[in-house]
């Protein structure tokens, strides 16, 4: 349920609207924690029967206080007038400004009164979307330890080669108060607890699915693709389509003005796809609405698309990177292996099983920890096994069992045991060349995992809003 207050209403709403919501039902029927008729009917006799300015006084004065009292805490630190009621909770303009203010940092633009205008929607929107996270981490009962806060901040430095302690002078420097980012970083972490509390049903990747995937890669060899990533403004949101419309406008013309994409996706885009900096990945002609292929299909590689309507929203597409098939045929690839052997041994029933024990001893080592061909080489001859060659291939040449070893695996990786008449055999992959190497089975899982993780969180997100009392106030 969302309702737009007129701008000429108070800043505060009345009080029998703001105290003490009950969780669920529409808003009428809410209970406020202070019955306001009977509060003022019981004072009603005393006003009408005292005629002096005294009582007035009293009266007026017991009114302000219960208002102060109900005023919002962040009042004290900056503009109290509230812009959005979502369920029990507030957005205050305190609020409007920390989160604008947060993408200053990003930015290479100034935020003029301009640009603070064309950002205001979107986070409002976002305030709305935080603040839904954070009464649904309290109401699973969820506890984000600061431990996990101070590595989530110290992760951010590190990927931006910042010093430890820069991150927080920097949103200084932007005015973002240290509690705003804290409930930012919070929010995001319980969110992703709530997930996977509330969705212990999902299953994980199979390996039909990722067989299916990789089938899928192998199929696009030949074909032309567009690496692309996307910015999307959803429909469904409590933002009207007029003002989507005008912000996707804004959007495009920030990146033309030389804004970074992925950041602004990670800011902005309603997409699942926004956990990735809006990446979409490699596709080819067909695969996405059909507004967005004519669209992008004269854009060169680096080039922005204007703003696409399309059923879901408003999108706008980056051009990343295009070329014709995503890998090489992956047959005609050439690998640089070193192989080791251990020789069988002759023993008695008795002690084979003892024999397989001691060679699992030996040959674990090897799989992990070897930085190059000659360290795997040298720690295996250690470990009593014979050099049984270095060499160049194609992998099509290679034998069955072979191929099926190497193929997933990434250079300086060593593949699982594989037993022959002569014993058992390890081969660590020195190089790849000839094309791009296809992404191994983990990895394909992992992409999997991620994109179904995120449409979890989209799920349920979008879940939390259509059951929300969500109120937001027209300028």
């Amino acid at each position: 349920m969302i309702k737009i207050w007129t701008k000429n209403e108070p800043s505060l709403p009345p009080l029998e609207n703001r105290a003490g919501w009950q969780s669920s039902g529409e808003f009428e029927g809410r209970k406020p924690l202070i019955n306001n008729e009977f509060f003022f009917s019981g004072l009603r006799p005393f006003w009408i029967a005292s005629r002096f300015a005294a009582a007035m006084t009293s009266f007026m004065v017991m009114f302000l206080m219960a208002v102060l009292w109900l005023k919002p805490a962040s009042a004290a630190e900056g503009e109290s007038k509230i812009v959005a009621l979502v369920n029990a909770d507030i957005i205050t303009e305190f609020d409007i400004e920390a989160k604008t203010n947060f993408h200053a940092v990003s930015s290479t633009k100034p935020l003029t009164p301009e640009v603070r205008k064309q950002l205001r929607p979107q986070v409002i929107q976002e305030l709305i979307d935080e603040t839904l996270q954070l009464q649904e981490i309290s109401a699973r009962g969820v506890t984000v330890d600061d431990n996990a806060v101070l590595q989530s901040i110290e992760g951010i430095e590190k990927d931006n080669n910042m010093a430890a302690g820069g991150l927080m002078e920097l949103l200084t420097k932007n005015k973002v108060p240290r509690e705003s980012y804290l409930r930012y970083v919070k929010s995001q972490i319980g969110w992703n607890q709530v997930v996977q509390i509330r969705s212990p049903a999902v299953s994980p990747v199979s390996e039909a699915e990722v067989d299916s995937q990789i089938q899928t890669i192998q199929n696009a060899f030949g074909k032309p693709e567009s690496l692309i990533a996307e910015i999307v403004l959803l429909h469904s949101s409590p933002i009207s389509q007029a003002e989507h419309l005008q912000q996707a406008q804004y959007l495009v013309k920030r990146l033309r003005d030389g804004g970074d994409f992925l950041k602004l996706a990670q800011e902005f885009s309603e997409s699942i796809t926004s956990i990735d900096g809006g990446r979409i990945g490699w596709v080819h002609p067909k695969q996405l609405e059909p507004e967005i292929d004519e669209a992008i299909a004269n854009l060169s590689v680096g080039q922005t698309s204007d703003v696409i309507k399309t059923a879901r929203g408003f999108s706008i597409i980056k051009i990343l990177n295009r070329r014709v098939g995503m890998i090489a045929d992956p047959n005609s690839r050439q690998v640089t292996l070193q192989r080791l052997l251990f020789k069988n041994t002759k023993s008695t029933t008795a002690s084979a099983a003892n024999d397989k024990e001691i060679l699992a001893k030996q040959i674990e080592p090897l799989r992990r920890g070897q930085k190059s061909c000659d360290e795997f080489l040298t720690a295996g001859l250690k470990a009593g096994a014979v050099n049984a060659g270095l060499e160049s291939r194609k992998v099509s040449d290679l034998g069955n069992d072979e191929r099926d070893a190497v193929s997933n695996l990434d250079e300086l990786q060593v593949s699982s045991p594989l037993s022959g008449s002569l014993g058992t055999g390890l081969i660590m992959v020195c190089q790849w060349s000839g094309g791009e190497k296809m992404p191994s089975r983990e990895q394909v899982r992992n992409s999997l995992s991620r994109q179904r993780f995120g449409r979890q969180s989209y799920k349920l997100l979008r879940d939390l809003q259509s059951r929300a009392f969500i109120e937001i106030r027209a300028e």
